[in-house]
């Protein structure tokens, strides 16, 4: 009986993300890394890419000019509700934190493109 050896397949390195991304993540991002450290195992990675699907909206939000801030603060209190046992007020205060945070960078980064033109 012949054992085949499995072989790792090198994998890419991923993608760098674009610094837009990259910059809504780490304002999601926050703050909750003592909360992410203490999510059990089996949520971490569903929370992290929900963090990243949101800041992905955002940017088609962006994209689009249509950036409305109620759905922007509804997918981050959804996002936090993931959290278990959350306090309903230090989710609904940090949902509010991480969309003003959010919208000031949007507007920075729109003033930006205006200067460039």
């Amino acid at each position: 009986m012949v054992v085949e050896e499995k072989k790792e397949v090198p994998t890419a390195p991923p993608a760098p993300k674009e610094p837009f991304l990259q910059d809504v993540e780490n304002i999601l991002a926050a703050d909750l890394a003592d909360i992410y450290i203490k999510l059990p195992e089996e949520k971490k990675p569903a929370f992290k890419a929900r963090g990243e699907e949101i800041a992905a909206t955002v940017k088609t939000m962006v994209d689009t000019g249509k950036v409305r801030v109620k759905k922007i603060l509804d997918l981050i209190r959804e996002w936090l509700s993931m959290i278990p046992g959350v306090n309903k007020f230090f989710l609904e205060q940090e949902a509010k934190i991480k969309t003003d945070k959010v919208m000031d960078y949007v507007e920075e980064q729109r003033q930006v493109s205006a200067e460039q033109i």
